[in-house]
């Protein structure tokens, strides 16, 4: 797996309000020479360290997850990057989706949140490491 790095201030900002602008996305990869691709990844890297190491509320995460999942099956995005989904995005955001509600069988007193996207993320990380 490719080292990730933090993604740019704007970007984590766009996400935090729950809106990635497609112009925004394409105007970031161009000043970073990077894709659009690479950079969805890089923020569903930091979303999930942040999340985890408690710097960030499950709200925001999963705001912000919503939003890059959200951007990604637009149909521009989908037209500039080979119908290609970013593949850390996907994990990522399943995870904070799982969290979302109570699953079939699940109790009332259960927390999804703490059964199902803290150990996808968890587990999300040990890999990350273990490709490392």
């Amino acid at each position: 797996m490719k080292q990730r790095t933090a993604p740019p201030q704007a970007l984590i900002a766009a996400a935090d309000s729950g809106v990635i602008d497609f112009a925004l996305l394409q105007q970031i990869a161009r000043e970073a020479c990077t894709s659009q691709e690479s950079l969805l990844d890089d923020l569903a890297d930091y979303v999930a360290r942040s999340y985890d190491a408690g710097a960030m509320s499950y709200d925001a995460a999963d705001r912000a997850m919503n939003a890059a999942y959200s951007l990604s099956v637009q149909e521009k995005y989908l037209a500039a990057n080979d119908r290609t989904l970013p593949s850390l995005v996907i994990e990522v955001y399943e995870a904070f989706d799982s969290g979302e509600y109570h699953h079939h069988g699940d109790t009332k007193d259960i927390d999804p949140e703490v059964k199902y996207t803290k150990p996808l993320i968890k587990a999300y990380l040990s890999s990350a490491r273990d490709d490392a």
